[in-house]
């Protein structure tokens, strides 16, 4: 019909009804004819556009539908374009989890709510089925989480659903994978403060608090010298106005825990360590300034605590020649001893 009306209005009509129908039932085995006929009609209407200038626009905007639609090449509008099909093997790898990852990992970042929650539940799924796909993608998948932990935890009023999905997502890759091994400590430190800091202003869902606890144990039981160092890192803060005191009793609590899990694991290497760490410490913060708060003499008692428990389980290590070599001349732990 579009070849064939000589009617200006009913060419006019014709065009304005492809616009409507094209997108309904696409263009078959009609695609070629009818570009040559559209960009014929068109190239004559541009030779007079002020002849029929209804018309001649109306055939701007079917052309540039056409070109939008991949149908035209944008530079030679008298051409059809060739297309071609993706292979079934390239659609097929495009539905694979070591596809998906990438665009589950971007989708963290949405400004869309419901879209964020589906990649968390893809990711836990995946973390359950076949985690060793997020090896390659690991730093990428653990800072877009603690990102999410940190903005969405602290949103008011508080998103409790996306919250679960956040701590349950991070809580499956603790429980069920081994990726939590090789977890930097700068990540595991960012963890423990965000955990610290959310549980210490109160979290009134249930779930959720119970969520976040598991996590933090999680951290202490199977990252545990990294907890060690990132919850001594955490009591250091007790002069930073940034933290309450409520946030450094937690946080002296969960090194109390931190520091009976190393005890319990007998590692000797890690029990050296925690003791040149604690020392570093009380180097940098003399007993003295310590106990002239109250908070700095709780800080005292758990240090006290946990360096003569140290000393009566591992008495022949840290006593050990070897060892006192690895200690500054100013050794702090010694005057906690009793």
């Amino acid at each position: 019909i579009l070849g064939k009306v000589a009617s200006v209005n009913a060419l006019q009509a014709d065009f304005n009804a492809l616009l409507e129908l094209i997108p309904k039932y696409g263009l078959g085995n009609t695609q070629a004819d009818l570009i040559n006929t559209a960009t014929r009609l068109h190239s004559a209407l541009s030779n007079n556009p002020s002849k029929n200038p209804d018309l001649y626009q109306t055939s701007v905007s079917f052309i540039e539908f056409l070109k939008k639609k991949g149908f035209i090449s944008s530079t030679l509008e008298s051409r059809p374009i060739s297309r071609c099909n993706l292979s079934t093997k390239i659609s097929a790898k495009l539905k694979q989890p070591s596809i998906l990852v990438y665009q589950w990992i971007v989708d963290l970042s949405s400004q869309d709510t419901q879209v964020i929650i589906q990649a968390l539940k893809a990711i836990s799924q995946q973390l359950k089925a076949e985690p060793n796909i997020f090896e390659p993608h690991l730093e990428a998948l653990i800072v877009s989480l603690i990102t999410s932990v940190h903005t969405y935890f602290q949103s008011d009023p508080p998103q409790n659903r996306l919250c679960k999905y956040i701590a349950f997502c991070l809580l499956t890759l603790f429980n069920e994978t081994t990726l939590k091994n090789t977890i930097p400590q700068i990540f595991v430190q960012q963890l423990v403060y965000e955990m610290l800091t959310h549980l210490s202003n109160g979290i009134n869902e249930t779930v959720l608090n119970q969520v976040l606890n598991a996590l933090i144990v999680k951290l202490i039981n199977d990252c545990t010298m990294y907890a060690f160092v990132a919850l001594l890192s955490a009591i250091n803060e007790f002069n930073n106005d940034q933290f309450t005191e409520r946030w450094i009793r937690l946080a002296l609590k969960c090194f109390e825990a931190c520091g009976n899990t190393i005890c319990d694991m007998k590692n000797e290497d890690n029990i050296c360590e925690s003791l040149i760490l604690v020392n570093q410490m009380l180097t940098k913060n003399s007993i003295d300034e310590l106990e002239s708060s109250a908070i700095g003499t709780k800080i005292i008692g758990i240090l006290k605590t946990y360096v003569n428990l140290v000393f009566e389980k591992f008495g022949d290590v840290v006593n050990s020649k070897e060892f006192q070599k690895k200690l500054s001349s100013d050794v702090g732990i010694y005057k906690l001893i009793d």
